[in-house]
């Protein structure tokens, strides 16, 4: 029922059954309004989520590109005492997220970001380096949705900035996996996967998953053996 305003001005009593449905038809228009401080946690949707997670080589430095209207993150570092927060290296004039995480010791630290934010987008993306020679998974970013810039798009772009960039890494010996419009079910397994195993992402999609480079997509190494 839409909002019938004749029914509070008759002067006549109304029903509780029509109060009810009157207020809720008020709400539904958007006639009236939630207060500001009555706004709850289930109101203000916030789902969407996203990680970055890898393998930061000694004495060298990870960029990670977030989302806009983003929420600050939960840092994760196996050697919190060496991996600390520095500025990231991209120079702009957006709003969109950013972190740089720096590795001060002489060891490999595994590390992982992950973050909440408001979206309207929710088209799953995930980004990966692989190592070509050993087909480990270097660096790992998943989300609900592509890096703010290339929201819309399907298929990677030319000029592709990685929303995870590693300082030094020479790239012409890793494989970069860049999948749009992903199966929101499987970025969710690989998170559930590394809370049960008490893991990082990238070392359950590394120790679990082969890429199939034709199909563009993963898949589970159980699954071949069987």
């Amino acid at each position: 029922m839409a909002y019938d305003a004749t029914k509070p001005a008759t002067g006549g009593s109304l029903l509780s059954a029509d109060i009810r449905e009157n207020f809720r038809a008020l709400k539904e228009d958007g006639i009236v309004a939630i207060a500001d401080s009555l706004v709850t946690k289930a109101k203000l949707k916030t789902n969407d989520t996203g990680s970055a997670s890898g393998s930061l080589a000694a004495s060298n430095d990870v960029s990670i590109e977030m989302q806009d209207y983003c929420f600050s993150p939960n840092i994760y570092a196996a050697t919190e005492k060496d991996v600390y927060v520095c500025a990231h290296e991209t120079n702009t004039a957006d709003t969109t997220a950013r972190i740089g995480l720096s590795n001060s010791s002489g060891n490999t630290s595994s590390y992982a970001v992950r973050w909440r934010y408001i979206t309207a987008s929710d088209k799953p993306f995930i980004y990966a380096i692989q190592d070509k020679i050993t087909g480990k998974i270097k660096h790992l970013w998943t989300c609900d949705d592509p890096p703010t810039k290339y929201w819309g798009l399907s298929e990677k772009p030319t000029n592709f900035i990685a929303p995870v960039i590693e300082k030094g890494m020479v790239m012409a010996t890793m494989n970069e996996i860049v999948l749009f419009n992903q199966n929101k079910e499987f970025v969710l397994e690989l998170n559930t996967k590394a809370v049960v195993d008490k893991k990082l992402p990238f070392e359950i999609l590394s120790d679990g998953y082969d890429f199939d480079t034709d199909k563009k997509s993963f898949s589970s190494k159980n699954l071949k053996e069987i």
